[in-house]
């Protein structure tokens, strides 16, 4: 081989590997100012910036999403760089350049997930799910609006747990009885709604010098299940009416 083959052989590689270097390159984000809380409580107020790179250039647009509420007169989003513009809604979706940059910053609430009703007396507290929540998920889309592939390259999510003390607190309560079918009757109740008793109850059990007598316990299971009773009648007559 001669010396300008061999010249223009590497040439040729050189340019191949800039290309799929230049494919493969990935959604660059990172958090400039801020932090993102793993574990948030609710109603909590989060606040962040992303700096967001490197678009790929088949890169159209690029979507955001957010699970946090827009918190008093604070803009959800406010982008600045190569783009300026303040969005409030959770999920949106705008056009961008592939040598552009952009700054998100975001500030938003936490959602509330619990839950009180009044019912003759009785509160109910009801708890949403407080797992899998996303903090921003940025997505870069083709020119139908579909996520560019492998989406571990042009995607970037993150994501947060909802922390309830309350939750937590009964949980460790829990763990330290040792009465299996007791142990299961109180978690059923405190997903039923019944979340001051359970603990009432709890309580009293973690806290006794000695057994339970067993005339104490029948009445209070008799107490709860009149509770359960009354409840369900009172929510099936109201429905009935509606």
């Amino acid at each position: 081989m001669t010396k300008l083959s061999l010249t223009l052989a590497l040439v040729l590689l050189l340019l191949c590997l800039g290309i799929l270097l230049g494919e493969a390159s990935a959604l660059q984000v990172d958090v400039i100012k801020g932090s993102l809380p793993e574990r948030p409580e609710e109603g909590e107020v989060v606040n962040f910036t992303l700096f967001v790179s490197d678009f790929s250039p088949y890169a159209h647009s690029i979507s955001f999403d957010t699970d946090l509420r827009k918190y008093g007169d604070h803009p959800l989003y406010n982008l600045t760089n190569t783009v300026n513009k303040e969005v409030n809604e959770q999920h949106f979706v705008m056009p961008i350049k592939s040598s552009g940059t952009m700054s998100v910053h975001i500030i938003g609430e936490v959602p509330m997930v619990t839950e009180k009703k009044h019912c003759d007396g009785v509160t109910i507290i009801l708890y949403d799910k407080t797992k899998g929540y996303t903090s921003c998920r940025i997505e870069e889309l083709d020119e139908d609006g579909k996520p560019l592939k492998p989406s571990e390259e042009h995607t970037h999510t993150y994501t947060f747990d909802i922390k309830v003390p309350e939750i937590e607190e009964f949980q460790a309560k829990i763990h330290k009885i040792n009465d299996d079918w007791l142990r299961k009757f109180l978690i059923d109740m405190h997903e039923r709604g019944l979340v001051r008793e359970a603990n009432a109850i709890s309580d009293w059990w973690l806290s006794r010098p000695g057994m339970v007598t067993l005339s104490w316990f029948i009445g209070s299971l008799v107490g709860v299940a009149f509770i359960f009773f009354v409840i369900g009648v009172r929510i099936g007559g109201r429905r009935e009416e509606e």
